[in-house]
């Protein structure tokens, strides 16, 4: 990112989600840290908790943050200062004394030294990231540190553990040379009233960078408890949301006499939820099927229109509106993509391409059903979670949950999917998983991935290197070029 005027815009919201859901970084970056980029980080950070169901957390860290940020800055100041006056910031003697005065110096021309830090390529970098289960805040500049700084440090932590309240670190503690001294006391502190230790808090460096880490973990009490409410939701799903438009389109093609299969899958190929149904109804007589194609074949036209039928009650229609359309758009398109990259990157082991479309099309079925749910299954679901002891809020957490392949499998399982669908629908809580289930979640992960890139959801950067190496990408370029390749013959 440049340093701009910044204010958190709806694109930046679409990357922390996306962030937050495929459990990629988050990274900022400037050399000169005005204003109105630690205002701008302080929203990132308040958004990207918020995400993470972190809210009580945001105060606390937002001056966690805001100091290391700052300490950082100093740091590269202090790298230039210390290169003007001809001093070894490595050297005691010549560390002493650039320390006499460096704070009054730098202060009275703190814009000579920030220009000189940007031409140096000094830079501060925050990086946010969501793991499975915690979440790492990661401050770094490109500068080692120095034995006397890091022995400071480490004297400030070791003085924290004897204050239990701010008052008593302001009454006690002074330290003229690197400022007050209080920031890093302050952050233990700070960490300690929302339950956390030194232990969350942990400073690395090494020949060419320092880097500053909070680690957080996230509330399993919650966690258990929302899964929990997933198994409530999933067990409440009696039918499957259709839209009004492509209900007609279908009766349209099933009432037709010389309509082929050719046809019909070409419809079930772009509609995620009416091709979950099609393939729940196959796998009552034939189990294994996971394939829209064979699907089809395997039910015949004569089934096919028997199930899909304005009376069965396994069918909601509802009308279709931009922001749902855009929903399985995004599916049918990672599906598409998915396909395509089997085709051009082949697996290791046996896997089918056709299964793989398949899979990659009714990978977010949850979400897609959370997004059409009424009123009154909220409130049904709602009831049910509150008899089990579960708080009404877990419950609206639940509602804003955002992960891939999070509670997909107990849906699957719901409706009776195959066990491949299971399967890989299933790897989040199965690692000790085949190869080939491992490769269906890699080829669909990457291809979500790649769609969250085409909508500006997600910057390279973000994309999981171990990923991009598997297919072979090392530079954005060829990512682009990949997409480009794609597009040509994409249709939607």
């Amino acid at each position: 990112m440049n340093e701009k005027e910044f204010s958190l815009q709806k694109e930046d919201k679409e990357k922390i989600k996306s962030a937050v859901k495929f459990h990629n970084p988050m990274e900022i970056t400037s050399y000169t840290l005005p204003k109105n980029m630690e205002v701008y980080i302080q929203e990132v950070l308040g958004e990207f908790l918020m995400e993470c169901h972190q809210e009580h957390m945001i105060d606390y860290l937002k001056f966690c943050v805001d100091e290391l940020l700052n300490n950082s800055k100093k740091a590269n100041t202090k790298r230039i200062y210390f290169k003007e006056k001809n001093l070894d910031i490595n050297d005691e003697q010549d560390y002493n004394e650039g320390m006499m005065f460096f704070k009054d110096e730098t202060l009275l021309n703190i814009d000579h030294y920030l220009e000189e830090q940007k031409k140096a390529g000094l830079y501060i970098k925050l990086i946010l990231k969501k793991e499975e289960d915690f979440i790492t805040i990661e401050v770094r500049n490109n500068c080692a540190l120095t034995k006397f700084e890091k022995d400071r440090i480490d004297e400030k932590i070791d003085l924290a553990m004897h204050y239990s309240n701010i008052s008593d670190v302001f009454a006690n503690v002074l330290d003229q040379t690197e400022g007050a001294g209080l920031g890093i006391i302050i952050i233990i502190l700070m960490l300690q009233k929302i339950g956390l230790s030194k232990d969350n808090y942990h400073i690395i460096s090494n020949d060419s960078e320092t880097i500053t880490r909070i680690e957080l973990p996230l509330n399993k009490d919650i966690q258990n408890q929302i899964n929990e409410v997933s198994k409530v939701f999933a067990q409440k799903q009696k039918s499957i949301p259709v839209f009004d438009s492509s209900f007609e389109q279908l009766q349209t093609l099933l009432n037709d006499p010389s309509v082929t299969e050719t046809q019909i899958t070409d419809f079930f190929t772009k509609e995620p939820t009416c091709a979950f149904l099609l393939l729940s109804e196959s796998c009552k007589e034939h189990k294994d099927c996971a394939c829209v194609i064979r699907a089809v074949k395997l039910l015949g036209l004569d089934k096919i229109r028997q199930i899909f039928t304005p009376d069965n009650e396994k069918i909601r229609i509802i009308p279709v509106t931009e922001q749902l359309k855009k929903l399985w758009k995004h599916d049918y398109h990672v599906a598409f993509i998915a396909y395509n990259l089997i085709e051009n990157f082949p697996p290791k082991s046996s896997l089918a391409k056709e299964n793989l479309f398949t899979i990659a099309l009714i990978h977010n079925i949850e979400n897609l059903l959370i997004a059409v749910t009424t009123p009154e299954e909220k409130a049904e679901v709602m009831q049910e979670c509150l008899d089990r002891n579960i708080p009404e809020a877990v419950v609206e957490l639940f509602y804003t949950e955002n992960c891939f392949y999070k509670y997909d499998n107990l849906i699957s399982e719901r409706w009776g999917q195959s066990p491949l669908v299971n399967a890989a629908f299933s790897y989040l809580y199965n690692k000790e998983t085949s190869e080939a289930i491992k490769e269906i979640v890699n080829y669909i992960y990457f291809a979500d991935i790649i769609q969250c890139y085409k909508e500006k959801s997600v910057d390279y950067y973000q994309i999981n290197r171990n990923i991009l190496d598997t297919f072979g990408i090392d530079s954005e370029s060829k990512l682009l070029y990949i997409i480009k390749q794609i597009d040509s013959i994409l249709k939607d």
